[in-house]
């Protein structure tokens, strides 16, 4: 059988073509005899949000931040997932400390500002997504934002 690694690797490599259903068989495999493996935690939630399963995946990203509370990966995941399923307030309160932090990542400062765009704080959206993007394109993602509100 191959080494835990590389089967994540592989089902990495599975949601990256957007085949979620058996990215997800691989990371279910490997939880099975290492339940607290954080990779394929973060992997399995990514699989459960593609296919739509989004309560389960923020139960995995939740796992994964019960093992390693920094996890930023997982934080991002799960603020993002929180945000699909339409619960910005609680998207934006996971999503600030790494978006806004020492250590923070365009992409966590993106997600927030779908979250906060998303809740109709397209100002503090658009303060935000400056850090990162040009004019042109904080206008047009706020535009698409705004035309998902509706």
């Amino acid at each position: 059988m191959e080494d835990k690694d590389n089967r994540i690797r592989k089902a990495r490599s599975e949601l990256a073509r957007h085949q979620a259903e058996p990215a997800l068989a691989i990371f279910t495999s490997v939880l099975a005899s290492d339940p607290e493996n954080i990779p394929a935690l973060n992997g399995l939630g990514v699989a459960l949000d593609m296919l739509g399963r989004h309560d389960e995946a923020q139960t995995a990203y939740r796992q994964v931040l019960a093992i390693a509370p920094a996890d930023m990966i997982a934080s991002n995941n799960l603020g993002l997932s929180l945000t699909l399923t339409g619960r910005y307030a609680d998207a934006m309160t996971v999503l600030r400390p790494i978006a806004l932090g020492e250590s923070a990542s365009p992409r966590a400062r993106q997600n927030l500002v779908i979250a906060m765009a998303l809740s109709g704080d397209r100002d503090g959206a658009a303060r935000l997504a400056r850090v990162d993007l040009r004019e042109e394109d904080v206008r047009l993602n706020l535009e698409m934002l705004s035309a998902m509100r509706r």
